[in-house]
């Protein structure tokens, strides 16, 4: 799944890129290279104040593992 949401991203097909990823977040909550990858592709579409977000659940990532 997460080939998918890269290969999305190599075709400047981001918003396709991060539902894969959030469907892939929502089987596995606890990766932050995953919440990561949602979080670069936020900056690609601009969309600053979900960008600001997906930084919080990363550090809350990083304290729960």
């Amino acid at each position: 799944m997460l080939l998918l949401g890269d290969a999305y991203m190599r075709v400047q097909e981001t918003e396709k890129a991060i539902d894969i990823y959030e469907g892939a977040l929502k089987k596995n909550s606890k990766d932050a290279a995953l919440s990561r990858k949602i979080g670069q592709a936020l900056v690609e579409t601009h969309n600053y104040k979900s960008v600001i977000s997906q930084i919080l659940i990363n550090k809350a990532i990083s304290f729960i593992i």
